[in-house]
């Protein structure tokens, strides 16, 4: 089973990462952004919503669950802001990748042993250490991997990592919680308790896009936010009216996309986290993500391979024989 899901997990990386390119290439302002932010949340909250009917028919709603979906949706909104402060204060993809993703699994594995009492052999910390240098190569070479790094860059790194490491503890504590629920099927209950609790967590991160928004808004000047107010409800035009999208045609697509792989993964991860040891289940989905997201850059959008690149998906693949097989 859980082999299965890494299968989807990889499928689902590779639109992640695609639409997200995609995304990113035609967002041309914070307004858009924060925009897109709420279009696509919206989407991915509506599916999960619709997943959770079709399970349990809205049934099986906890206050743990309720409780997790409102901290994580809390935890996404304010990663997002920290990884935009790390950048704006000189922080690298590296340093993002590394003391963000790769810091949160440590500290999770670290965390598992004494919450969970999974205890790590030998040969899954040496396989977690290979994953961190697999981590720097895999994300080295980028053209906008380096620039001049501030100390206020570290403080939001660490903070990121802190808090990625708390989403990766409530995915594993909703998954705990749904196991013993409705349907007796453990997978479909266990699906059934991860689908309002993703419900809840992209409405949340929608709702705190939506507040970003408004008070971007209220922040401009009185000219900017006429006009940012025009974009939403269409502009003068002569003696009619010139009605403009609220986002740009292809983010419609793109947006839904990237909702749907956030839906697949936020359901599927505290599932694996039930059924799979932690250290495993964070270090390939990790892996599947940057390696995914290297592949799809190479072959959709020209990215070139370096490597370290090459040297980094080799390493990766020793971690995972490592944790995984030893």
């Amino acid at each position: 089973m859980i082999v299965f899901i890494f299968l989807i997990v990889a499928f689902t990386r590779v639109m992640q990462s695609y639409s997200s390119r995609k995304t990113a290439l035609n967002i041309d302002g914070t307004g858009t952004f924060l925009k897109n932010g709420i279009y696509g949340n919206c989407v991915a909250s509506l599916l999960a919503l619709i997943l959770f009917g079709s399970v349990c028919a809205f049934q099986g709603i906890t206050s743990k669950l309720v409780f997790f979906g409102a901290l994580t949706g809390l935890c996404f909104a304010i990663d997002n802001y920290l990884n935009i402060m790390a950048v704006k204060n000189g922080a690298s993809l590296v340093l993002i990748s590394m003391v963000g993703t790769g810091g949160s699994v440590l500290l999770f594995c670290i965390a598992s042993i004494f919450l969970y009492g999974e205890a790590m052999s030998v040969m899954q910390w040496i396989g977690l250490a290979v994953f961190l240098a697999a981590m720097f190569f895999l994300t080295s070479g980028s053209k906008q991997s380096y620039s001049s790094f501030s100390p206020k860059a570290l403080i939001f790194l660490v903070l990121s990592m802190l808090v990625q490491t708390f989403i990766l503890y409530f995915q594993t504590e909703v998954g705990r919680v749904s196991a013993g629920g409705e349907p007796k099927n453990e997978i479909l209950a266990l699906i059934g308790g991860s689908a309002p609790y993703t419900f809840l967590a992209l409405l949340i991160e929608a709702l705190l896009f939506g507040v970003a928004y408004i008070i971007y808004l209220a922040t401009k000047s009185k000219r900017e936010a006429e006009n940012a107010a025009a974009e939403n409800a269409g502009v003068q035009n002569g003696g009619g009216r010139e009605k403009r999208e609220f986002l740009p045609k292809p983010l419609y697509l793109y947006g839904a996309l990237t909702g749907l792989a956030l839906i697949i993964l936020n359901v599927l991860l505290p599932v694996a986290m039930y059924i799979a040891p932690k250290v495993m289940v964070t270090t390939i989905s990790s892996v599947l993500s940057l390696v995914v997201s290297l592949i799809v850059g190479a072959i959709c959008f020209k990215e070139k391979i370096t490597a370290k690149n090459i040297a980094g998906f080799a390493l990766s693949v020793v971690s995972i024989v490592f944790i995984v097989a030893l």
